[in-house]
């Protein structure tokens, strides 16, 4: 390892939730800047740190310092130290001041004062706020570097440091060291091997209750994944957990699994083991819709919507198809409903129309527009002339605690809401949705179910149609889309149409045809990409 010691002249990249950066250090044993890679918290440029870790090669920017760990050394001249405590980092706190401290407490100045804060109190020009001002700036970092020391001294890796104290602040130490698979559960994106590689560096048992039952809930939960389903049996559930945890007993498997279930952590009902929260999302979003679909039918006048539909269609210049006006027309009079069919037959385009003729007849009621990505939200405000968003900037989610401000304390303003891309959308997302969609009265789902579901549990568009929820699917292509041999090949799949689907690479330009072997399939479509960014 080389310890250099220096300070930090500048910052090239830095990463909040990681706390990973890039960084220009200048140290006392080179005559030039050296560039550092590694993860720092509370870090500034006022601060002399000594730094320890090792050259490596990057291959695209060659040679890096990687810092392995580092600590503050504080200033003993007395000439450093004026400076130190004059510095921008001490506000309030001029070169004046500065010397007084010195002179009056020495050398060791600041032992004395991270000690006892009241040290400064003999200091002449001192105040109480002045005092505060020191004290806190000389111990904010004091935190930090003692969990920084637990992550290194246990040999355990830095990457996730800054979600796990984002999230614990203060508390971070004692889960680390009482119980470090509370991770999995709280901090979105560390899983059980992450969680228990900290555990056992920590001198936690391998048959330890609480690593065994993080398993028992981290196998349901990646079955999940992994399947789309919200749910497992008993044998999914041991095949998994037989994966990432090794010579249990199956009696003490059953044991810690019934003591999940009477915690009320797993929810087993009809075989059906299920993960707490997916239960319950599942329960609210059947409720949600069960209470929305009884509602009575909005009064409307079908003649002046006849009307409202005409004028809109002779002023765009076109004429909607059957399908299309009866989506119109059940929408305005029904409370859910479900706007489905592959690409290029108009989905997203009758939002524009159907809520135009909405707000005609509805003007008091405030609409949301809401899609899973920022660039289908985009196209949906471009479309419509109504502001849209995605779905986790509407529910206001905030990425370090990983909750949303609107929920069933805090309810969305809104009485008619549009999701457009539906088929990307997860039970828990729609579980959010609800929880703070209380004062909805109209949802429009739109989405194609021949797409991929989402990625996390819940394959919640087809398993809403198949409940029987008021679906109109649209399955005719329009001319301005049927120039698209994308479109055109994804209809053919779809309908199963094989025969005829080899000459659509002769008559459309934008699609291709690669003939490889299955086990060159990722490597070509990799480069296929590569070359089209």
């Amino acid at each position: 390892m080389i310890i250099y010691t220096g300070y930090i002249k500048k910052i090239r990249f830095y990463s909040e939730s990681s706390n990973y950066l890039v960084a220009l250090i200048e140290v006392e044993q080179e005559d030039k800047l050296i560039t550092m890679t590694g993860y720092m918290n509370n870090f500034n440029d006022y601060d002399k740190y000594e730094f320890t870790g090792d050259y490596v090669i990057h291959p695209k920017y060659g040679k890096q310092f990687k810092l392995e760990q580092y600590r503050i050394i504080y200033a003993k001249e007395d000439d450093e130290l004026i400076k130190y405590l004059s510095s921008p980092l001490f506000k309030g706190i001029g070169k004046t001041l500065a010397t007084e401290i010195v002179n009056t407490l020495g050398e060791d100045c600041i032992d004395k004062i991270k000690t006892d804060k009241h040290s400064l109190d003999i200091v002449r020009g001192m105040t109480e706020k002045r005092r505060e001002t020191i004290y806190e700036t000389l111990t904010s970092g004091d935190y930090d570097q003692e969990v920084m020391r637990f992550f290194m001294g246990h040999g355990i890796s830095l990457k996730n440091l800054g979600l796990i104290q984002a999230f614990y602040q203060d508390k971070t130490l004692d889960v680390l060291q009482n119980n470090p698979y509370q991770l999995i559960e709280d901090i979105d994106g560390i899983g059980f091997k992450t969680a228990d590689e900290l555990a056992i560096k920590t001198g936690g048992s391998l048959d330890a209750p609480n690593r065994i039952k993080a398993g028992i809930i981290y196998s349901i939960k990646q079955y999940g994944f992994n399947t789309g389903s919200t749910y497992c049996l008993l044998d999914e559930i041991k095949t998994m957990f037989t994966k990432i945890i090794y010579n249990i007993e199956e009696t003490v498997f059953d044991e810690y699994l019934n003591e999940l279930i009477d915690e009320g952590l797993v929810v087993l009902e009809e075989e059906r083991y299920y993960y707490y929260e997916m239960y319950e999302a599942e329960k609210n979003i059947a409720s949600f819709l069960k209470n929305l679909i009884n509602q009575p039918e909005e009064i409307v006048d079908e003649a002046e919507v006849a009307r409202l539909l005409k004028n809109y269609e002779q002023k765009q210049g076109i004429e909607y198809a059957s399908k299309q006006k009866e989506a119109i027309n059940y929408f305005l009079k029904s409370s859910c409903m479900i706007l489905t069919g592959g690409p290029g037959t108009g989905k997203t385009t009758i939002v524009q129309a159907l809520l135009k003729i909405y707000k005609t007849l509805f003007p008091e009621d405030k609409i949301g527009l809401v899609a899973p990505t920022g660039r289908a939200a985009k196209r949906l405000n471009e479309l419509t002339g109504i502001s849209a968003c995605t779905i986790h900037r509407l529910l206001k989610w905030d990425l370090h605690s990983n909750t949303f401000a609107m929920n069933e304390k805090n309810p969305l303003d809104i009485e008619v809401l549009v999701i457009d891309e539906f088929s990307m959308v997860d039970c828990l997302l729609l579980h959010r949705i609800f929880l703070a969609g209380k004062r909805i009265r109209k949802i429009l789902f739109i989405g194609d179910y021949h797409q991929l579901p989402s990625v996390a549990p819940g394959n919640v568009l087809h398993d809403l149609i198949a409940a029987g929820i008021k679906t109109i699917e649209l399955d005719e292509i329009f001319r301005q889309t049927k120039e698209s041999g994308i479109i055109q090949l994804a209809h053919h799949i779809i309908n199963e149409q094989i025969d005829d689907t080899a000459s659509l690479f002769e008559q459309y330009p934008d699609i291709n045809f690669f003939s490889c072997p299955n086990y060159d399939v990722v490597k070509n479509v990799k480069k296929i990409v590569q070359k089209a960014i």
